[in-house]
């Protein structure tokens, strides 16, 4: 998780008269969730223009797949989506 640093000015105030400002140094932690990352290489691994890629890894590597073309669309398109509903959908509160 990347950590960085925010710079924050906040009036102190003492006995209701403002004094000074003080710079106040917060670590803010990355928001992106796990699932979040996980979506993206998914969406980015099984884009379909990704499918030959794919096609020939799988025959190089003498895989026994056997997949029609619009079958093998198809599975790629559906892991896409699903990549995609991992990223964009927000964090949800259960309770």
């Amino acid at each position: 998780m990347a950590l960085r640093a925010q710079g924050l000015s906040k009036p102190i105030r003492f006995g209701g008269v403002a004094i000074s400002r003080l710079e106040k140094r917060c670590v803010l932690r990355s928001v992106m969730l796990a699932r979040q990352r996980l979506g993206i290489v998914m969406m980015i691994v099984f884009m379909p223009a990704n499918g030959p890629f794919w096609r020939m890894a799988i025959d190089a590597l003498d895989i026994g797949m056997e997949f029609s073309d619009s079958a093998f669309f198809a599975y790629s398109i559906l892991l896409f989506i699903i990549g995609g509903i991992l990223t964009f959908t927000p964090k949800t509160k259960f309770g």
